[in-house]
């Protein structure tokens, strides 16, 4: 059971189970005794419900597309912890997704913001990969909105982290 006020009873059988929660569930250890329990903090129902729908079908397209930004996040962070790397490619796909989309209306100080938020998520992230991928998507969303963001005092403020992110996407694309 997963503990979150009221539990959860959930058998891990699944082919998907992450390496560090393998051996919880076979080892022989009382966490992997029925009816054991499994104390998640720092993280919401929402977000352990996500994982653990990735866990068995291997498919959270529709949570995620649904789920406001907060859910994306925390499904994201959890994943970290959880060494879903595969789920939290799809988290870092709908981060860059969602804050590209939001290019267009966004007012450039509002883009920052999602550009910080981007950054800040990379530098926590566990997967060298994952964090290319989010430090990749927030380049080319600098590049793609470098006129309206210059302008910016708040991307002014932040111009050295920014300056490497596009330095390194630049090298990327050419």
């Amino acid at each position: 059971m997963f503990l979150f006020g009221a539990p959860l009873t959930v058998m891990l059988v699944a082919p998907l189970i992450p390496p560090p929660h393998r051996a919880m569930v076979s080892s022989g250890t009382a966490d992997s005794e029925a009816g054991a329990e499994v104390e998640v903090k720092d993280t919401t129902f929402e977000a352990v419900s996500t994982a653990l729908r990735f866990i068995y079908t291997g498919d959270v397209r529709a949570a995620l597309d649904a789920g406001d930004g907060a859910l994306v996040k925390a499904v994201f962070r959890l994943a970290d912890r959880w060494m879903i790397w595969q789920l939290q490619l799809e988290c870092a796909a709908r981060i860059v997704r969602r804050a590209a989309g939001g290019a267009g209306g966004a007012g450039a100080g509002e883009q920052v913001e999602k550009l910080l938020e981007m950054l800040a998520l990379a530098d926590t992230c566990g997967k060298p990969e994952v964090a290319a991928a989010l430090r990749s998507g927030a380049g080319d969303l600098v590049l793609s909105q470098l006129e309206h963001l210059v302008a910016d005092a708040a991307f002014v403020a932040h111009r050295e982290g920014f300056g490497a992110v596009i330095g390194v996407r630049l090298q990327e694309l050419f």
